[in-house]
C-alpha cells in the first residue's frame, strides 16, 4: 500500500515538474511552435518594429548629408570669393626668378643691400609702390645682376612699372637692357588706349639713343589704330632733339603716311586729316 502511495506521489512531482518546464522554457505561452520559429503575424511585426527604426535612421541621414553638402558648397563659394586670382605661368615665372636669388651679396654696399631685400619683401607682399621705388634706388647699382633681378620684379606689376622700365631700357649692360626692353613690351600691352601707349613711346624713344630698342619702340608707332596720333607723336619725338629717337621717328612717319617727311606742319595738317571719326553717341 505504501508502495503505490509512494508511486503516485512520483508520478505527481514528475507530472508538475514537466508543466514547470513547459510553462518557463515558453513553448506553451512563448507564441513560437515547436520549431522554436514565431508565428507568421508575430514575425511580421517584429520585422515592422526592426526596420521602422531603420527607416527612420536612413531619412534622417539623408537629410544629414543633404545639410553637409549644402553648408559645404556655401563654404566652397566662400573660399572661392577669398582665393586670389590664379598666376599665369609668366607671373610665376618672374617671381621664381626673383625667390632664387636668396641670398644679398654681402659685397654690395650696404645701401644696396638694404634696398634689395627691401625690394624682394615688397615683390613678396605683392606690394607695388614698395617695390618701384626700390628697382627706381637699384637702377644705379653697380652690379648688373642686381639691376636684372629690378627688372624682374618691375615686370611683376605690369603698367604700374612703365615709367621706372623706360630708364631702365638704356641700361649699359646689353642683357640688362634687352630683359627690360622684353619687360617693357609685356607692360605696355596690358594697356589698350593708343593714347596712352603712345605716351610711354614718346618718352622712351626721346631719351633713349640705342638703335636697337629705337627700332622696337618705332614699330608701336607704326602699329597704333590712331593713325593721326601716331603722327602728332611723331612730331614731338623729333621736337624733343633727341636725334637718335629723331631718325627712327621720321622712318615711321613715312610708314605710316607713304610722304617723306615735309616738316612740322606738313605732318600736323596730315595727322588732322587722318584721324578716326569719333563715335556717335548712343541714344537715350
Amino acid at each position: 500500500m505504501q508502495n503505490k502511495k509512494f508511486l503516485a506521489l512520483t508520478i505527481l512531482a514528475i507530472v508538475a515538474a514537466l508543466a514547470a518546464i513547459f510553462q518557463f522554457g515558453g513553448f506553451a505561452d512563448s507564441g513560437r511552435g515547436k520549431d522554436g520559429a514565431a508565428p507568421k503575424s508575430q514575425r511580421h511585426e517584429n520585422a515592422t518594429e526592426r526596420k521602422a527604426p531603420g527607416r527612420k535612421l536612413k531619412s534622417a541621414t539623408k537629410e544629414t548629408a543633404k545639410a553637409k553638402k549644402k553648408g559645404a558648397g556655401k563654404k566652397k563659394k566662400s573660399a572661392a570669393k577669398r582665393r586670389p586670382a590664379k598666376e599665369s605661368a609668366h607671373d610665376a615665372r618672374l617671381k621664381r626668378e626673383v625667390a632664387a636669388r636668396n641670398e644679398v651679396d654681402p659685397s654690395l654696399p650696404p645701401a644696396e643691400q638694404k634696398a634689395l631685400r627691401g625690394l624682394r619683401e615688397a615683390l613678396d607682399g605683392d606690394n607695388a609702390e614698395s617695390t618701384i621705388k626700390y628697382a627706381e634706388a637699384l637702377r644705379g647699382s653697380a652690379s648688373a645682376e642686381v639691376r636684372s633681378e629690378a627688372v624682374s620684379a618691375l615686370e611683376w606689376f605690369g603698367s604700374k612699372s612703365l615709367g621706372v622700365l623706360t630708364r631702365y631700357l638704356g641700361d649699359a649692360d646689353e642683357d640688362v637692357a634687352s630683359e627690360a626692353q622684353n619687360a617693357w613690351e609685356h607692360c605696355l600691352s596690358e594697356i589698350e588706349s593708343d593714347t596712352i601707349k603712345l605716351q610711354y613711346v614718346e618718352v622712351a624713344m626721346s631719351s633713349l639713343d640705342k638703335s636697337s630698342a629705337l627700332e622696337s619702340l618705332a614699330m608701336n608707332l607704326n602699329q597704333a589704330d590712331d593713325e593721326g596720333a601716331a603722327v602728332e607723336s611723331i612730331v614731338r619725338i623729333i621736337k624733343s632733339g633727341n636725334n637718335a629717337g629723331a631718325a627712327k621717328a621720321i622712318e615711321a612717319y613715312e610708314f605710316i603716311t607713304g610722304e617723306s617727311w615735309g616738316g612740322r606742319e606738313k605732318a600736323l595738317r596730315w595727322a588732322a586729316e587722318h584721324h578716326p571719326p569719333p563715335e556717335d553717341d548712343p541714344e537715350d
